[in-house]
């Protein structure tokens, strides 16, 4: 027993010495960002031309203003009819493959159109949003307290941090995540919710509407699509694997079931769509 005990051993310091001689993945980019409201935006050049760009995992497609794509020439393959965070649907364009320029990264968006987007509600002017396939194709790191997005290749990239591995579910296009759910009077749910970094909001659920608090009426419905009437209510808490959120927690009804920015940006995250999971690490600065 006591030389299988010392094999054990040395296995383990053979398998130490193997782990800490991969080398650590280095980002094939790192982006400065700013904020538009919650949502990260990345500036990036179309045809030369520079514009910001908002990281939206609940994005289906990778979209360009419609305005943008109509000064920039890009070539139109067809249109089609879209919905969004608003009611109905809305007009879109089919654009032919072109490449978007992030530092030294050239991406081509596959399948991107062109959607007006004048009343998207952007706080920075953001004229277009890199969707589902630009995290499909790349291992996307933000970090909140340094305001940057590192992008790393899916096939060399090692997880190093601190943060703890959350399990995905990927239905191409769109990505969700297991969370636990409870109003004001409802035990706590687990609900399967969108990711969607490209929503402002908190937790989007229809949970509240069996909450024995009062709701206020709003219009809801900011980005594509149309504004409606809606709920707004407390959640009371939200619990993502080992964390658990329970401040400033409202949500909407009526539209898709999400968890936005305003719970994301509490964390610093690794989006790994490769291998079905993200890593949440709480944020070491204040957060503003």
């Amino acid at each position: 027993m006591k030389g299988a005990a010392v094999f054990w051993i040395g296995a383990l310091a053979s398998l130490s010495l193997v782990l800490a001689s991969v080398p650590k993945a280095s980002p094939s980019a790192v982006l400065q960002t700013r904020l538009d409201g919650y949502v990260m935006a990345v500036q990036a050049s179309i045809e030369a031309q520079e514009l910001w760009l908002d990281l939206d995992t609940g994005g289906l497609h990778t979209i360009v203003d419609s305005g943008t794509a109509k000064a920039l020439n890009l070539p139109i393959a067809g249109t089609l009819q879209i919905g969004g965070a608003g009611k109905g649907a809305v007009a879109a364009f089919k654009l032919r493959p072109f490449a978007i320029r992030l530092q030294n990264i050239t991406f081509h968006p596959s399948d991107p159109l062109a959607v007006d987007l004048s009343h998207a509600g952007s706080a920075i002017g953001a004229r277009g949003l890199l969707g589902f396939d630009f995290f499909s194709q790349y291992v996307v790191s933000f970090n909140y307290d340094h305001s940057t997005v590192a992008l790393y290749d899916p096939a060399t990239y090692r997880y190093d941090g601190a943060g703890v591995r959350i399990p995905l579910v990927i239905r191409p296009p769109r990505a969700f995540v297991s969370a636990v759910v409870s109003a004001p009077g409802v035990a706590p749910e687990r609900h399967l919710l969108r990711l969607d970094t490209g929503s402002s909001d908190s937790v989007d659920d229809d949970i509240i509407l069996r909450s024995n608090e009062v709701k206020k009426t709003v219009t809801g419905g900011v980005g594509i699509g149309s504004r409606f009437k809606t709920q707004i209510g407390a959640i009371s808490s939200l619990q993502i694997g080992p964390y658990t959120l329970h401040n400033d927690l409202l949500s909407v009804t009526g539209g898709v079931q999400l968890i936005g920015s305003q719970v994301w940006h509490r964390f610093n995250i690794v989006f790994d769509f490769s291998r079905r999971c993200m890593y949440l690490e709480p944020r070491r600065s204040p957060q503003k």
